[in-house]
């Protein structure tokens, strides 16, 4: 009887202490509206006003005046993710203590740059670039 409470002790205790390796799952990434997609949804030359640009994008990174006097708008958003897959097995994280070595990552980063020129406060042109690597 003795040993079945060790038993039961020891396992709860192994449980606890275990528990406490496991990393939280990182925090959700809300969507960005400054897509290609939203771009081609949001943007027409000669139609889509300055007030609407601010409404789908947001305030630009970088407001300039270009040498014909039209007003540039430039957005900007990187974005990294990294995917960790652990691969350790209940051997490595009970006897080594070390699920790092078990471990591979990825990590990719995502650019996306809009470029909005404005003639009397309506689009006048637009460049939009995305690259992942």
């Amino acid at each position: 009887m003795q040993q079945f409470k060790i038993l039961r002790c020891t396992i709860i205790l192994a449980t606890i202490l275990l528990s406490g390796c496991i990393p939280p799952p990182p925090p959700p990434v809300p969507p960005s509206p400054l897509t290609q997609g939203n771009v081609q949804l949001s943007l027409e030359k000669g139609r889509t006003t300055q007030n609407q640009v601010l409404q789908a994008f947001g305030p630009p990174n970088v407001s300039s005046i270009n040498s014909d006097g039209q007003v540039v708008w430039t957005y900007q958003q990187i974005a990294v993710s990294s995917a960790t897959q652990a691969s350790a097995d209940i051997f490595t994280i009970l006897f080594l203590s070390d699920s790092s070595a078990a471990r591979s990552g990825q990590r990719s980063q995502r650019m996306m740059t809009l470029i909005v020129t404005f003639d009397h406060s309506v689009v006048s042109d637009y460049r939009s670039l995305a690259t992942q690597f």
